[in-house]
């Protein structure tokens, strides 16, 4: 898809996370879409709960916290 030209259509973003769109990819210009969850910014499970503790722990304790999310929650 070239951003440089006018574009009409349906773009459909499944996953969540961060998107970044480009028309040039030697720059960091360009368009950036986020994708919550269907409840956000409500956390309605224990599975979004890690993620955020990401900011006030250690790197190893996080690691722990995903190893156990990954255990227990899938």
């Amino acid at each position: 898809m070239d951003l440089n030209n006018q574009f009409s259509g349906t773009l459909s973003l499944r996953s969540e996370g961060m998107y970044h769109f480009q028309s040039d990819t030697t720059g960091k210009d360009g368009l950036s879409v986020f994708v919550f969850h269907d409840d956000y910014p409500s956390l309605t499970d224990a599975a979004q709960l890690v993620q955020p503790v990401r900011y006030i722990t250690t790197k190893q304790e996080y690691e722990i916290c995903k190893t156990i999310q990954i255990k227990n929650w899938r």
